[in-house]
């Protein structure tokens, strides 16, 4: 039996990744906030590798516009109860377009959409 048959919801966990360390850096602390602030254990929330069973994406609705929209997703899959798998991801350098999570514009949108989540889920 696949993972997905057991789970609602199967993401990557990049075993290897081949960033810069500025990203790595940027990618472990906003993974570690989100885990903090939510209570929650993922070791690669940003990964862009997912599986997920549309019953899942029926049940949730997802408000976030930035790079967020990753840890919302799994935030709110979990909050309802859904069961998510990490699974190990080969990750390969960028060898075209420009990576644009470190940029500090697209850093404040995460941060900002992270607490506001967080201040409606609190109430």
């Amino acid at each position: 039996m696949n993972n997905i048959e057991k789970f609602d919801m199967v993401v990557g966990v990049r075993t290897i990744r081949r960033d810069p360390m500025h990203r790595l850096i940027l990618g472990w602390l906003h993974n570690w906030a989100i885990c903090l602030l939510y209570n929650i254990k993922f070791r690669d929330i940003t990964c862009g590798f997912k599986l997920i069973k549309k019953s899942v994406l029926d049940a949730i609705e997802l408000k976030s516009k930035s790079g967020f929209i990753n840890a919302e997703l799994m935030i709110k899959t979990i909050k309802i109860g859904y069961k998510i798998k990490e699974v190990p991801v080969k990750h390969f350098p960028r060898i075209r377009g420009k990576q644009s999570g470190a940029r500090l514009k697209t850093f404040i949108d995460k941060i900002y959409e992270m607490f506001k989540l967080w201040r409606e889920e609190s109430v």
